[in-house]
């Protein structure tokens, strides 16, 4: 008997420790504009516990905005949202849609909501109609486009079929990037969701490539995950990485900024089980997140001169020569490049004095990098360095 009674008291112990470590989860904070795409699989996949879960989870996030994919139960879900004092949402009534936002309703102000490509001629390309939110953000407007396109297929694009599913993501995505160019030209525009492709394909099977070819307009925020470690992969169970973020041009300096992010939340770290009990309890697909500084953010910080320990790197994003601009180095300066994944992909050492940099990165792939400023063993500066293909 007191053995049994030792079993049960530990089992408590790890309950209550992986109920509280949800709420250790962290991701916004007050000086960036924080959002992220998180498919829930037809929420609630574990009934109470999973609603119990997804409420610690939005609270511990603290995002401005989430964007969510498969709401199964908009009752359970509606109920479980009235418990976050600060928080709403809309949804996609459609049958097939489970489309969802989240938002805080203290930092946003709601401008309109709607879906787009509704008609039935739509619905082979797009099952689930995007739904669009205009929200304002610190006095700046922002279109978010969530959607959740066609899952399956075999990586292989058959364009003369219209049936493959392949054929399908990309006729959705080239309907919905038609309508970012004609309708939203010059908006912040952020396109999110559960995308079910990969953006590393080879260009014969990319659907995205009409964004790629583009690079003077859009950015797949997310590549340097999809280019990494599969652990920082949103979708574990294959393993791949399929849910997406991707910007237009006018947000394009505000993502290179020094505090600004894209990662993937790993949600599962914070259950006692691991993967297998999130997956169980809420789905099997992670949130991927952004945290970006806004225009409005860093209002008000002065002038543009090169700040102490701080680079200034222009363009930025490029896709050619890039020019840097830091403080006077002392004997044993450099500017160091990596990859988002920690590697050391490129080393340039500076001379005494020297404040002026020209590069050009010969033969690297389109992504996120991170410049250094080192001195010594000292780094003095970190920067953010986004080339284009």
């Amino acid at each position: 008997m007191r053995a049994i009674g030792i079993t049960f008291l530990l089992i408590m112990i790890i309950t209550s420790l992986s109920a509280q470590s949800l709420k250790d989860i962290s991701f916004g904070s007050d000086n960036t504009f924080d959002f992220a795409t998180w498919n829930i699989e037809w929420f609630p996949k574990d009934g109470q516990k999973t609603a119990d879960s997804v409420e610690k989870i939005i609270q511990a996030l603290d995002a401005e905005i989430l964007a969510l994919q498969e709401i199964g139960d908009t009752f359970t879900f509606n109920k479980m949202i009235k418990k976050l004092a600060d928080y709403d949402w809309f949804y996609d009534p459609g049958y097939h849609g489970g489309l969802a936002y989240v938002y805080k309703k203290s930092a946003l102000e709601i401008l309109d909501l709607y879906e787009i490509y509704t008609q039935e001629n739509y619905w082979h390309s797009l099952p689930r109609a995007p739904l669009v939110l205009e929200v304002k953000y610190r006095d700046t407007k922002y279109v978010f486009i969530n959607n959740h396109l066609k899952c399956c297929g075999d990586g292989y694009l058959n364009i003369n079929d219209d049936n493959d599913e392949e054929k399908r993501r990309l006729d959705g995505i080239t309907h919905i990037k038609y309508h970012i160019d004609n309708f939203l030209p010059e908006e912040n525009v952020i396109l999110l969701g559960d995308l079910n492709d990969l953006i590393t394909d080879p260009v014969e099977h990319n659907v995205f490539q009409a964004f790629i070819d583009d690079p003077d307009h859009y950015l797949l925020a997310d590549l340097a995950i999809a280019e990494g470690n599969q652990s920082g992969w949103s979708y574990p169970g294959w393993p791949s990485h399929l849910d997406h973020i991707i910007i237009t041009n006018e947000l394009f300096d505000e993502f290179a900024a020094d505090s600004s992010e894209i990662r993937t939340i790993e949600i599962d770290d914070y259950f006692a089980g691991g993967f297998r009990e999130y997956d169980a309890t809420v789905s099997d697909h992670r949130p991927v997140g952004m945290k970006l500084i806004t225009t409005s953010s860093t209002a008000g910080t002065g002038d543009k001169h090169v700040p102490i320990n701080k680079i200034n790197i222009y363009p930025n994003p490029s896709r050619g020569t890039l020019h840097m601009a830091f403080n006077v180095m002392s004997p044993g300066g450099a500017v160091e490049l990596y990859n988002t994944c920690g590697v050391l992909i490129d080393r340039i050492t500076l001379q005494p004095g020297q404040r002026y940099l020209e590069w050009t990165p010969d033969n690297r792939g389109p992504g996120l990098y991170i410049v250094k400023l080192s001195s010594g063993r000292e780094i003095l500066a970190v920067e953010k360095l986004v080339i284009l293909k």
